[in-house]
């Protein structure tokens, strides 16, 4: 309650400020506005970063994947396989088979379909999918079904 009140007397202070200083309703309205901008803009900005490190805090905790999995990345454009080097607060960095290496931004890992290729029959799966299916496949499944065509069947 205290803190309330410490907030309307700041706000009744600013407004007696204002009124000697001969500031009237249009000139603080524009002030006003304006820092609303800036802040509006400010957390627009923040917005991409605090996903990012969101998306790393699921990623360093649920476990979905781990230093030294090899996975592959299923994207419209381009899709990414190699081996996971280092997970980052902002992003995977994956090696490549021809040995470059790429920056994955993590909240994209998280929205992509991600095939982990550990195990033989995810190898063939893999060749095959494309982006559109979205085929998500754990080692589990496999385990219990090792046949590509009914796991994508049970689906």
């Amino acid at each position: 309650m205290t803190r309330l009140m410490n907030i309307g007397m700041v706000f009744c202070c600013i407004v007696v400020v204002c009124l000697i200083l001969g500031l009237g309703y249009s000139e603080i309205s524009v002030f006003l506005s304006s820092i609303f901008a800036v802040v509006g803009i400010a957390m627009f900005a923040q917005w991409s970063i605090l996903s990012n490190v969101t998306a790393s805090m699921i990623i360093f905790f649920g476990f979905p994947y781990k230093v030294g999995d090899r996975i592959k990345v299923l994207d419209k454009d381009d899709d990414m396989r190699g081996v996971i080097v280092e997970i980052t607060l902002f992003h995977v960095i994956l090696k490549r088979e021809d040995g470059n290496l790429i920056t994955y931004p993590n909240t994209l890992i998280l929205q992509k379909a991600v095939l982990k290729l550990d195990h033989p029959e995810l190898e063939k799966i893999a060749e095959n999918a494309e982006a559109p299916d979205r085929l998500v496949v754990d080692q589990m499944t496999m385990a219990n079904n090792p046949n590509p065509q009914k796991v994508r069947q049970q689906q």
